[in-house]
């Protein structure tokens, strides 16, 4: 997906979509082929719901993303 990718934009695949949809603001970006898996739906990580994302909050972003994303992929 990162061959995919848009210069300060987060794109994420439909499962974190589904993990994140609560929490997090997330606009469809379309189908996308991906390396070795094919076509593959994704969004564009718009930011916290109720907090829309700017350029001074993006770094923060990713770090709340990568925790939110390891909880669930760790069952917490």
């Amino acid at each position: 997906m990162e061959s995919e990718g848009v210069a300060d934009k987060i794109q994420v695949t439909e499962a974190t979509y589904n993990a994140l949809r609560d929490k997090y603001i997330l606009k469809p970006r379309g189908n996308i082929r991906i390396k070795g898996r094919g076509e593959m739906m994704t969004y564009w990580l718009v930011g916290k719901k109720g907090k829309a994302l700017s350029t001074n909050s993006f770094q923060g972003c990713i770090g709340n993303l990568r925790e939110t994303v390891w909880g669930f992929c760790n069952g917490n």
